[in-house]
C-alpha cells in the first residue's frame, strides 16, 4: 500500500535539516514522537483518570502509526540494521515461536508487526487484535487477507489456551488495567507470552500518566517490575529472558527512572 502524499511529505520534513526549525516541529508533534508527559498518580483514582484518553481510537493516530512503520520498514527492506526493538521481536519469536503457530498480536495497530513476524517465520498463522476498530480498518486496507479481530483486550473473544502464542505488540503500557489485559493474554495462550516494548520501573510502584503521541493525548502506565513478575506468576507463567530495548527513560518528564524490554514468557 502507498502512503498518502501528506504522510509522505511530513516523513521527508522530519528528516530535512533544510526546513525551519518551527516546521519541523510541528511535524513532529503529529508523528509519533512522544512529548507532553504528565504524571497522573499511582493510585486506582489516577488510573480512572486517564482511562478517558481515546487518543488511540482516531483515525490519524493509525494513519500516522502506519507511516512511521512503514519507514522503519522500508529501511529494514533496504538492508539496514534492524533498530533494536524490532531486533528484539525477533529474537523473543525464535525463541518461542514455531512453524505453523497460530500467535495473536494484541494491539496490532495496522499489521506491521505481522509483516515482521512473517519475515522471520513464513508458516505462523497470524492474528491481529485492536480495540480500535479505526486500526482494524486501515490494516484492512493494507492487506486484506490479514486476519483482524476488534476486540477488548480486556475480554479476548477466546477459550482457554487456543492460540500457541499472545504477542503484547506494545499495548501492555497503554492500558490502564493492564494486570487483567495480561490475565486474559495468559489464559488463551497455550504456550507463551511475548510483552513486546513494556515500560518497566525498579524504582516505583506502577505509575498512571498521559502523553501526546501522533498529536493525541494517550494513556501509558510504567510497570513496577515487581508487579508485573507478580501477575505473571500468578497466572503460571516464568520469565524465559528479559531483553533490553530501546532508550526510554521518563526520570527527566516524570521523576520516574524508566526502561523500556522485551519480555519472553513461557507457560509453566
Amino acid at each position: 500500500m502507498r502512503l498518502p502524499l501528506q504522510v509522505r511529505v511530513r516523513g521527508r520534513l522530519l528528516r530535512s535539516k533544510l526546513i525551519p526549525g518551527w516546521v519541523r516541529q510541528r511535524s513532529a508533534r503529529l508523528s509519533g514522537f512522544s512529548r507532553e508527559y504528565r504524571l497522573v498518580g499511582y493510585s486506582d483514582d489516577a488510573r480512572s483518570q486517564i482511562s478517558n484518553r481515546d487518543g488511540w481510537q482516531q483515525v490519524p493516530v493509525v494513519a500516522r502509526q502506519h507511516a512511521a512503520w512503514e519507514h522503519l520498514l522500508e529501511s529494514l527492506a533496504a538492508g539496514d540494521t534492524p533498530r533494536v526493538d524490532v531486533d528484539n521481536l525477533r529474537v523473543a519469536a525464535f525463541r518461542v515461536v514455531s512453524p505453523h503457530d497460530v500467535v495473536l498480536e494484541i494491539g496490532c495497530g495496522s499489521g506491521y508487526n505481522a509483516r515482521l513476524l512473517t519475515s522471520f517465520e513464513p508458516s505462523v498463522r497470524y492474528i491481529g487484535l485492536d480495540s480500535s476498530s479505526a486500526a482494524i480498518t486501515y490494516a484492512r486496507r493494507v492487506d486484506d487477507a490479514m486476519r483482524l479481530v476488534a476486540a477488548n483486550a480486556l475480554r479476548l473473544p477466546l477459550n482457554d489456551r487456543t492460540v500457541s502464542v499472545v504477542l503484547d505488540g506494545a499495548a501492555l503500557l497503554h492500558i490502564p488495567r493492564w494486570e487483567d489485559a495480561l490475565r486474559e493474554e495468559c489464559r488463551v495462550a497455550s504456550h507463551a507470552v511475548i510483552l513486546h516494548s513494556v515500560t518497566v520501573t525498579d524504582a516505583s510502584t506502577t505509575a498512571f500518566l498521559t502523553k501526546r503521541a501522533y498529536g493525541y493525548v494517550v494513556p501509558e502506565v510504567v510497570i513496577a517490575r515487581s508487579d508485573l513478575q507478580a501477575v505473571l506468576d500468578g497466572c503460571g507463567f516464568v520469565v524465559d529472558c528479559v531483553l533490553p530495548g530501546i532508550t526510554y527513560d521518563l526520570e527527566p518528564a516524570i521523576g520516574i527512572p524508566t526502561v523500556s524490554e522485551t519480555w519472553v514468557c513461557r507457560r509453566g
